[in-house]
């Protein structure tokens, strides 16, 4: 056998096409053992020859195969692996050179550690782990609520890791294509007190890191952490600059990814894509974090350092909403940079610039109306997309629409029956709401049925399977915020139905829309909370857009629902 590093060792056979690879740690055998591992390999290998079908047993962290001859291979795989001593990395791989692969793996840790996993590639196809995916689960058995993580395609980090709550862990892994499989290591490691206690310094530049338990892995659906602080004076509180993640007030709702009790007060954590500061104005500080999340979540690390309680910004800069702290000059310039918009609220209508040479501000911009004599302004926006033929006089609360009047507009039906709604963007993809597919069940792509170019339902131009659907990975499904997703068809209609299917505008980034706009939406939805049945054919309404202060008033008095900086409301 050749060794694969100074603890394991490498078995390879290839039955019928399929390669297998099978490891076990050489620490933990006795001579004897290995011996008969030996000359078990060697009558694996005799009845291979032998036979056209093959079922391979091993007892010592061996895989079971499977194949035939013919053009449907399936690659069958079972193991059983022991981490024998702390922090010693055990090699795992499952590949096959044609058809199918379905591995099911245990790994076992000594008692009282836990099992750290690393991914280190996959080759998969992206597909909604319904046929290709790689599942880790937290137990000995495949249990759905026992799930760490499910890797649906492959991924641009160099390694994915996990962590278990105990010393066991399960991991299956199919795939469809030849291939087609992974590779990664696991190790026994003891379990980790997270936290600290921690003292700043006079300077308010950042000095530390706290960090997310078992960083830079994700971290276990069960966890705790505690920190504690202490400025030098009683005026300085503590800041922390989080780089993919921001804590806000507990709701009447749970907490998804994170719980945190700050002073006595609760807080939810939750992931975005930029950066927030949250300031404890407190000069001694008692930080708990409790892991909540149903599944292993990314990590997360924040700086802490001190900051001046009575002026967190410096005197020429705006404090935003997510703690940020930026120029004067870039409060109300028509650009999002508090990456909230909150630098961008009450305030008041821009200068009109048409001088070419100077910045056209984003009001003005690609907003549909000629605001300058040389239409300036409307130059350079998204071309190629939201033409529509010319419907009658519109109602405005809902009326019906004219044939190919939206002629991106798709329905979207699961098993059958009229779910949800969608907009074609290309040729290949639909965007949605990722509240439509909020559960493991409405995740599967197989029994959703796309209908585009469609006013009467049950009478679409072009219908298509969806191959994919792809969920905004910071969406929030208590805050509803970044209720957004992607679907990809499985076909794309033909080119003589280009006058009735056709992609929506996407807003150029720079446009910006405001209280009292004018907006239209479409869908075979109820007209009212009262209607028993929905209509057969698509309705349209004309909106109007509301200021998000109006909306939050309306929407938390009725619902108990916070509406988010990154949303537009629309007449009620």
């Amino acid at each position: 056998m050749k060794g694969v590093s100074d603890r394991v060792m490498n078995m390879k056979l290839e039955i019928e096409g399929v390669m297998m690879n099978a490891y076990a740690p050489q620490d933990g055998f006795t001579m004897d053992e290995k011996d008969d591992f030996q000359t078990e390999l060697d009558e694996v290998a005799e009845t291979v020859s032998k036979v056209e079908r093959v079922v391979i047993g091993k007892d010592i962290n061996g895989y079971v195969g499977e194949g035939n001859r013919g053009d449907e291979v399936e690659f069958k795989c079972s193991n059983d692996w022991y981490a024998e001593q702390q922090g010693v990395n055990i090699y795992l791989s499952a590949t096959a050179s044609s058809g199918k692969t379905n591995c099911h793996i245990k790994l076992f840790a000594l008692p009282g550690f836990l099992i750290h996993l690393s991914i280190e590639s996959i080759d998969i196809e992206a597909n909604d782990c319904v046929e290709d995916a790689l599942i880790v689960y937290d137990s000995l058995m495949p249990i759905r609520s026992k799930v760490l993580y499910k890797i649906c395609e492959p991924f641009n980090s160099s390694t994915m890791s996990f962590v278990s709550t105990g010393n066991v862990m399960y991991l299956s892994f199919k795939s469809t294509l030849g291939k087609e499989g992974f590779t990664g290591n696991f190790a026994a490691i003891p379990q980790e007190r997270c936290g600290n206690i921690l003292a700043t310094q006079n300077a308010l530049d950042y000095e530390g890191y706290i960090k997310s338990p078992y960083f830079p892995s994700f971290y276990p659906p069960k966890c705790n952490c505690t920190w504690g602080f202490q400025t030098p004076r009683t005026n300085l509180g503590i800041a922390l600059k989080f780089y993919n993640y921001e804590l806000k007030e507990k709701s009447l709702r749970g907490c998804d990814h994170g719980w945190w009790k700050i002073n006595e007060k609760i807080y939810c954590g939750s992931y975005v894509d930029y950066q927030t500061i949250f300031y404890i104005a407190s000069s001694k500080n008692e930080i708990e974090f409790q892991c909540s999340s149903k599944l292993s979540d990314p990590p997360f690390k924040a700086q802490y350092a001190s900051y001046n309680i009575n002026k967190p910004c410096p005197g020429d800069h705006f404090l935003c909403s997510t703690g940020l702290c930026i120029e004067i000059s870039q409060h109300c310039n028509g650009v999002d940079d508090c990456n909230d918009e909150s630098d961008e609220v009450f305030c008041s209508t821009p200068l009109k610039v048409c001088n070419s040479s100077n910045y056209q501000h984003p009001y003005f911009a690609c907003n549909g109306i000629r605001d300058c004599e040389d239409g300036a302004d409307e130059t350079n926006c998204t071309m190629g997309c939201g033409s529509k033929s010319q419907g009658k006089s519109r109602i405005v609360g809902g009326a019906n629409a004219d044939d190919a009047e939206w002629p991106w507009q798709v329905s979207l039906h699961f098993s059958g029956t009229l779910y949800c709604g969608a907009s074609v963007i290309s040729k290949e993809w639909l965007l949605s709401a990722a509240h439509c597919f909020g559960t493991e069940k409405l995740s599967d792509p197989r029994p959703w049925l796309a209908y585009l170019g469609m006013r009467v339902q049950g009478n679409p131009k072009f219908f298509s399977e969806i191959r994919r659907i792809v969920v905004h990975e910071y969406y929030n499904s208590r805050s509803f915020d970044y209720d957004i997703a992607l679907l990809q068809l499985k076909n794309t209609w033909p080119k003589s139905l280009n006058s009735v299917i056709q992609p929506i505008c996407i807003p150029s980034i720079i446009q910006s829309v405001q209280s009292g706009d004018k907006c239209w939406v479409t869908g075979w939805g109820k007209k009212s909370e009262g209607d028993s049945e929905s209509p057969s054919i698509l309705q349209e309404a004309e909106v109007e857009i509301v200021s998000q202060t109006v909306c939050r008033m309306r929407v938390t008095l009725e619902v108990h629902y916070h509406v988010q900086r990154k949303m537009v409301e629309s007449g009620f």
